[in-house]
């Protein structure tokens, strides 16, 4: 199944599965380079302006996070969380295709990497099971910052459950922000972490404390942050409900997709993943059915409540006839293109103003 699909370049398509990250060309479908990694990859990044050129980084069941380059996967960095320290690694030659797994201790001590995020030209936040975001200095690999939003969970009441096996305290989502609390002091520089029970915390880089906290709803998948309105955006597995943290108001607006999956008029619709676009406030949700669901997040007034306008239902779905369960989506702004991935390791570009399918690829074979 796909994991994660990215593109940035119109000559590079970037595919990542479970067990591999696979480049391929666009026009043509065909697979360039395929990496293989002895490991699963639970998740991935991608930034394209990054210190080290376009890159991609995953995070591995075993603790382990790799930054490739996104132009030929050769490997730039690897953070290992046994040893919580990053280090470099060498460049792997283009004709070696498999990764193979060395820590200094043994792997079943670390927690599994559960979530990846390159938050700018020169950071990367590293979650994992224990509930634990790491800061990392993307060009040296060296570890500045830990935010245990576990101890806030805890604080909260809701002792974290036992064990690296992905539970409620798994780090989903981790973002860099900046956030206007309504507490007088303005504006400023957070992390925001997303775990899987549900809670959504917020830490002052500065400070490294925990500024705020929400509880949302069980099975949190994903977190993204809206630059242009000031909030966060979480969505859940198996849900057809989106939450809308509002830092400014402090409050938190719950979106119900029911009535646009009962349009499609299929049983048993419901959100399979989605993503959003901090650029133009649109967030993507993709269903068990294969289909996408457009909506446009904003504030009727300035300063006033925030809204979500149906843009699109159903669509894009050229290239995407079939049910096939959706189980990735990226949006690419730069060509306002959409990347998804489903349940086949079925790789397809579309426009998203037309629907139009663009390329199409199967990856993973």
């Amino acid at each position: 199944a796909a994991a994660a699909a990215v593109v940035e370049d119109p000559s590079l398509l970037l595919l990542v599965t479970q067990l591999s990250v696979e480049r391929y060309n666009p026009d043509t479908g065909d697979r360039r380079q395929q990496l293989l990694i002895d490991d699963v990859l639970l998740c991935s990044s991608f930034r394209a302006n990054t210190d080290l050129g376009p890159v991609v980084a995953v995070g591995t069941h075993r603790g382990c996070a790799y930054v490739l380059a996104a132009d030929d996967l050769s490997f730039r960095k690897t953070i290992r969380l046994a040893d919580e320290v990053g280090a470099d690694v060498p460049d792997q030659p283009l004709g070696k295709q498999t990764l193979e797994l060395s820590t200094s201790r043994p792997v079943e001590e670390a927690p599994m990497v559960t979530c990846v995020a390159i938050a700018d030209k020169d950071t990367l936040l590293v979650g994992d099971s224990h509930g634990v975001v790491r800061l990392y200095q993307l060009t040296s690999g060296e570890a500045l910052e830990t935010f245990r939003a576990a101890d806030v969970l805890a604080a909260d009441g809701q002792a974290p459950p036992p064990g690296p096996a992905r539970g409620g305290r798994s780090v989903v989502g981790a973002v860099s922000c900046v956030l206007d609390l309504g507490d007088g002091e303005g504006e400023r520089r957070c992390v925001a972490v997303g775990l899987e029970v549900g809670l959504i915390c917020a830490f002052d880089v500065h400070t490294k404390r925990a500024v705020f906290g929400a509880r949302t709803a069980a099975g949190l998948c994903g977190l993204a942050f809206h630059r242009k309105e000031g909030c966060l955006v979480a969505w859940y597995r198996a849900s057809n409900d989106v939450w809308v943290v509002d830092t400014r108001q402090d409050n938190v607006h719950v979106l119900d997709f029911s009535e646009e999956m009962r349009a499609l008029r299929e049983t048993g619709t419901h959100a399979n993943t989605a993503c959003f676009s901090s650029r133009t406030g649109e967030l993507f949700v993709g269903t068990n059915a294969g289909r996408i669901l457009v909506r446009e997040l904003r504030r009727a007034t300035p300063g006033g409540a925030l809204t979500a306008q149906l843009r699109r239902k159903g669509a894009p779905m050229s290239g995407h006839e079939d049910d096939t369960p959706l189980t990735s989506i990226w949006y690419e702004p730069l060509h306002d293109c959409l990347v998804t991935g489903d349940a086949t390791g079925t790789l397809r570009m579309v426009y998203n103003a037309t629907g139009r399918l663009a390329a199409a690829a199967t990856g993973g074979g």
